[in-house]
């Protein structure tokens, strides 16, 4: 998931928690606390620093063997 998608989540949380808490969607007190406590949870989810990408493993270019053929011919010769 992207960080946008999940930020967008996170505004979702919030915006319900609001409407919640205004009276504007008929929540239950106890929902309006459970909006409460995933908002607060996904904001400190949002404050992790990135996970660090993995190191690409390198790889040996890949050689034509008629490439090679002149090399090994000079340092034959």
């Amino acid at each position: 998931m992207s960080a946008a998608a999940r930020r967008r989540r996170c505004l979702a949380v919030q915006a319900a928690l609001a409407c919640g808490l205004l009276g504007v969607l008929p929540f239950k007190p106890r929902f309006v606390g459970f909006l409460g406590v995933v908002a607060s949870a996904l904001n400190c989810y949002m404050l992790f620093p990135a996970l660090p990408k993995p190191a690409a493993a390198k790889a040996a270019p890949a050689t034509c063997p008629a490439a090679e053929a002149p090399k090994l011919a000079a340092k034959t010769a």
